[in-house]
């Protein structure tokens, strides 16, 4: 395959290219989840809105949220994070 390297991006282009992604993401700022009643509704929709859930499951998936986040909502915030 005469000039196949040519289609291929360059190991440095790659190496900057993860380099800039990563940039990007530090540079996101965190936002913690709602810590309401139905906070646990924004987490679903942000992380599981192609799965259909019955109210079951969706009841299991708000427990889970809140047995994840508890620690967080019960705990002052600390200036080491």
């Amino acid at each position: 395959m005469e000039g196949g390297w040519r289609v291929r991006p360059c190991a440095l282009d790659l190496i900057q290219e993860v380099l800039d992604r990563s940039r990007d993401v530090c540079k996101t700022l965190y936002k913690a989840p709602r810590m309401s009643p139905l906070g646990y509704h924004d987490d679903y929709l942000k992380n599981g809105a192609g799965a259909e859930l019955d109210m079951p499951q969706l009841a299991a998936y708000a427990a889970l949220f809140y047995w994840r986040v508890r620690p967080r909502i019960t705990r002052p915030p600390t200036p080491l994070w």
